[in-house]
C-alpha cells in the first residue's frame, strides 16, 4: 500500500499548476509588450535620423551649387538668393531656403560685397533642420 500511495504522490506532482502557467504567461506578455515598445521607439527614432541625413544632404547640395557658381568664373554676383536652389528639394522637403546677407550683415538678393555669408535653411512639414552657414568670400 505504501508503494501505491508513492506513486500517487509522484502522479500529482508532475506538471505545473494553473496558477504557475498563468503567472508564467503573465511574464511573457509584458516582456513582449517592452520589447515591442522598445522597437515602436527605434523605428520612430530611424525614421527622425534619416530625415536629418536627407535635409542636409539637400542643404549640401545648395551648398555646393552656390559654389559652383563662383568657380564657374560667374562669381558671387550671379548668386540670386530667390532661385539658386529652388530646382532642389523633395523627400518631403521643401527647396533648401537661402539668405544672403553682405558684410554690413545686411540682406541682400546677390552678393556683390568682396565678402557675403549664406544661410541655408530646409523645413518638411512644420519642422525644421539648423541652418547651415557658409561665409563666401572672393578669391
Amino acid at each position: 500500500m505504501s508503494q501505491g500511495r508513492h506513486a500517487r504522490l509522484l502522479h500529482r506532482e508532475r506538471g505545473f499548476t494553473l496558477f504557475e502557467t498563468l503567472i508564467a504567461a503573465g511574464l511573457l506578455a509584458m516582456a513582449a509588450g517592452g520589447i515591442l515598445s522598445l522597437q515602436r521607439d527605434l523605428f520612430s527614432r530611424q525614421t527622425t535620423n534619416r530625415d536629418r541625413v536627407v535635409g542636409l544632404q539637400l542643404q549640401q547640395q545648395c551648398a555646393e551649387k552656390l559654389l559652383a557658381t563662383r568657380r564657374n568664373g560667374a562669381g558671387y554676383a550671379a548668386i540670386d538668393s530667390a532661385t539658386i536652389c529652388s530646382g532642389l528639394g523633395g523627400y518631403g522637403f521643401g527647396a533648401p531656403g537661402v539668405v544672403l546677407r553682405d558684410a554690413a550683415n545686411s540682406v541682400v538678393t546677390s552678393c556683390s560685397s568682396a565678402s557675403c555669408t549664406a544661410t541655408i535653411s530646409i523645413t518638411k512639414g512644420s519642422s525644421s533642420l539648423p541652418a547651415l552657414t557658409l561665409q563666401l568670400s572672393n578669391y
